[in-house]
Formats: C-alpha cells, structure tokens, sequence
C-alpha cells in the first residue's frame, strides 16, 4: 500500500512526463481518493470503538490459553475417553488427545460468568462440540459425576449473570492461564 506522498508525487511525475495519459492519471487518482478515505474512517474511530477492538483481541487470546489449559488438563497429554462417549455415533471419535479435542462447556461461553470458569469446562471430541452443543440430556449423567449437585444448582443461577470482564480482568485471566498451563507442561512433561 502507497503512502498519500508517494501517490502526489507519482501523480507529478505522470502528469509531467504523459499529460494526455488519462487511464494512469485516473487510476492514481483514484488510489488517492481511496487512501483519503481510509484515513478519515480511521480518524473517525472513537476511543470507545479502538477499545472494543482491543478487548476482542484480548477475549481471542484469553479464550485460547484457556482452551489450551482446559484441553492439557483433562488429556494429560496423551489419548483420554471423551466425557460425553454415550452420545458418539461414530466410536473412532471417542478417543481424544491434546490435538485432536476442543475445549467444550456445559454452559454455553456466552454466559461470561461460565466463560472462564474451569469447572463448567471439559475436553471434549469436535463432535460433542460442533453436533451435541445443544443436546446435554446424554452427557448429563457424566456432569453430576463430575460436578456436585449443590454447584450445579449455583452454576445455574450464575447463568442469568451477563458481565464481560474489563480489559485488566481479562489481562489477569491470559496471565493466571498461561502460568497453570505452563506449571501442567512441566506435570506432564508436554511440549505442545
């Protein structure tokens, strides 16, 4: 991409050497007008827009290392049983490693009090997370194994709770995760 000055000057230049080539004329013209453009969208940008994209791009990175933790956590670094193995069709599946699993949630993430929490949050098969998002009546009998009823009933009345974290929450979830990843790297001796 041109800077505005190179544009002007190219712009001298043809003008000068090629008066009546008006097909380059024109199309350097209209790379200033575009590049002009650009720049008042960007001037445009409020602060409260630049720190909206700066908070996705910290939410992407929290939700990563999170992942990463969720996913090391429950495979220990070699093949595991997916949790919710009742509902596989296919039995290749139920098999799962570091690499091959996603970071599942009983709650959806979109309720952000559930989004980072570690016990709403388990490694499960691409097809328990991508098909079976929705149909937990199968996997339910795993979670009351897993969870206490007391906590699910807390866990449920957290649900209504909506509130994203501010951009220092989100710094001190990105550091709390990458130091417990690290620390289980270490356990398990994993390099991944």
């Amino acid at each position: 991409m041109q800077t505005l000055k190179e544009i002007n000057k190219k712009l001298k230049e043809l003008k000068k050497e090629r008066p009546l080539d008006f097909a380059a004329i024109n199309k350097l013209e209209y790379e200033k007008y575009k590049l002009k453009q650009q720049e008042k969208a960007w001037k445009k940008k409020t602060k409260s827009q630049l720190e909206n994209e700066m908070r996705k791009k910290k939410v992407v990175k929290a939700d990563a290392i999170f992942s990463k933790f969720i996913r090391l956590r429950d495979t220990k670094g070699r093949k595991v049983r997916c949790v919710t193995y009742e509902n596989h069709w296919d039995k290749a599946t139920e098999r799962i490693t570091f690499h091959t699993c996603h970071c599942c949630h009983w709650i959806s993430r979109g309720w952000w009090s559930e989004r980072y929490n570690e016990e709403n949050c388990f490694a499960g098969c691409w097809y328990c997370n991508t098909y079976d998002q929705e149909n937990h009546h199968n996997a339910l009998t795993a979670m009351q194994v897993r969870i206490h009823w007391l906590a699910w009933v807390e866990r449920k009345l957290r649900e209504k709770n909506k509130i994203k974290p501010n951009m220092e929450e989100l710094d001190l979830i990105i550091d709390y995760y990458t130091k417990r990843y690290k620390d289980l790297c270490i356990k398990y001796d994993f390099h991944g």
